[in-house]
This record gives structure tokens, sequence and C-alpha cells, in this order.
């Protein structure tokens, strides 16, 4: 009997409850070196997520420092964009996109702990 009534309970539910959706898919586009002190320098991003989106958001810091800092990134036409500040020559920028789903999944580019960088010279 409990058999019948676990089966029975579990045919009910939707196909999305018992199935982990994957989480968001981010392609972020790498910055190269530059001499531009002034900026800002504009990442771009694309996002593919089977579920709707909470947030995406661009994840940063200078090399050195101890805590990253997060940007909202807006969305456009081709993606998603956002702006770090300019950065005094000789700075090294880390940086990763994230995008975290209304479930909570959450995908990035490169993954952390893992961040792309640029140099400023």
């Amino acid at each position: 009997m409990r058999f019948a009534v676990a089966a029975l309970l579990f045919a009910a539910l939707p196909l999305a409850a018992c199935v982990s959706a994957a989480p968001p898919i981010v392609e972020a586009a790498r910055l190269s070196d530059t001499a531009d002190t002034v900026g800002p320098y504009v990442v771009a991003a694309r996002v593919t997520s089977a579920r709707p989106l909470d947030k995406v958001e661009l994840v940063w810091r200078l090399s050195g420092a101890p805590a990253f800092s997060r940007e909202a990134m807006t969305a456009a036409d081709s993606g998603w964009t956002a702006a770090i500040p300019g950065v005094a020559s000789g700075g090294q920028v880390l940086y990763r996109v994230e995008a975290t789903t209304v479930d909570g999944d959450v995908g990035a580019d490169p993954a952390p702990p893992a961040t792309a960088s640029f140099k400023v010279d």
C-alpha cells in the first residue's frame, strides 16, 4: 500500500519538479590588455537559460584587493553589458560574469574560482 501511495504522489508532480534544471550558460567576452587608464572597460556577455533569470552580474576586483565588487549587468540587444571603471597604470583586473536563475542556479564564465584578467599598462 505504501508503494502505491508513493507512486501516485510521484506521478502527480509536474515534470519540472522531478528534474533539476541546468544552470545558465554564460559566455563572457575577454578584454585585452590596454594602455587606457581612463576606462570604462565594458564587459559583454551572452546568457542562455531554460529558467527565468534573477540577475546577471559582473564580478571584479583589482589584483591584490581582498574582495570582489559586483555590478548589475544591463540587458542589451545582443546580450548583457556592464563596465569596470578606469584603473591606474600597472593595475590588473580580475573578472567573471555570473548569472543566477530565480531558482538559485548559478552559471559563470569563467567558472569560480577562476577569473579572466587584463592589465592596464
